[in-house]
């Protein structure tokens, strides 16, 4: 079996955890959009502001390894974030 991608982070819609994403797949995030290696997959993950305190994560990937995305608990005292997660895939998430 292939080793997994590791990704811990507090909130996707923080700025600094999104680009760590982009260095977890050795790559930039260029115009909020991160575009998977052809050598980890295929596709891209968008990033988009909708409106104040609204922000979408689209995932149109298909990678060659898993990916482990990992949530860290948030700090006492930060804001608290609502996040809602929805796929269409194949695969089972477990």
């Amino acid at each position: 079996m292939l080793k997994s991608l590791e990704y811990q982070f507090t909130e996707l819609s923080h700025q600094e955890d999104f680009q760590y994403l982009g260095r977890v797949f050795g790559t930039e995030v260029i115009n909020n959009t991160i575009h998977v290696p052809a050598h980890m997959g295929t596709g891209s993950i968008k990033r988009v502001h909708l409106s104040d305190g609204l922000q979408v994560v689209k995932w149109d990937t298909c990678l060659h390894r898993p990916l482990e995305l990992i949530k860290i608990k948030s700090l006492p005292g930060n804001d608290k974030i609502f996040t809602l997660t929805y796929s269409f895939s194949p695969v089972t998430f477990y």
